[in-house]
């Protein structure tokens, strides 16, 4: 599966997915939470804008399944979340690091906000598969994250498993399925 290099801009034939087939999506993983609205629409904003698999036409799909399914392991989509010792923060529980791919200082106000957020995990995301890139697709969320074992340890390989099969899961029974 070809995707985008950090950094790299390639054409762009993915098509958008709607923040209502977002919503559904959220409602059918975890009916109980209350930040269904602004994380749909956080979501489908950042997989619409910069897409893991811009030259795919389910690009944009590929990639809001993938955050969906961090987004629900990782905080039940709660944007407020405080996690990991006071460390990790908000809707895909990030731990900040000084800057990111551009430079630009992360603070734990953008991580507690879902759009900015989903930014974030879209980079964060892209790193992951790109320093992963040797392994199987279900460990290339491996790296995911910034603790010094991340990736090599098996507890981030069991976390990316889960996760990606989750993408997977949520990809094809709800995003291009009938959710049935």
């Amino acid at each position: 599966m070809t995707m985008t290099a950090p950094g790299q801009v390639r054409p762009f034939r993915a098509i958008p997915i709607s923040g209502s087939l977002l919503m559904k999506t959220l409602y059918a993983v975890e009916p109980y939470s209350i930040h269904h609205g602004e994380v749909s629409e956080a979501i489908a904003n950042a997989a619409n804008q910069d897409p893991l698999f811009p030259d795919r036409e389910d690009g944009c799909l590929r990639t809001a399944a993938i955050l969906v399914a961090i987004a629900f392991c990782t905080s039940r989509f709660n944007t407020n979340l405080v996690g990991s010792n006071g460390k990790a923060f908000g809707l895909y529980q990030i731990k900040p690091p000084p800057k990111d791919v551009n430079g630009k200082i992360i603070t734990t106000n953008m991580l507690t906000n879902a759009r900015d957020a989903s930014f974030i995990a879209i980079d964060l995301i892209r790193e992951s598969m790109f320093a992963c890139a040797d392994r199987p697709w279900e460990e290339r969320l491996s790296c995911f994250g910034f603790l010094p074992t991340a990736g090599t340890d098996a507890v981030s390989i069991h976390h990316s498993m889960e996760q990606m099969l989750m993408a997977d899961k949520i990809l094809t029974e709800y995003l291009l399925g009938d959710g049935k």
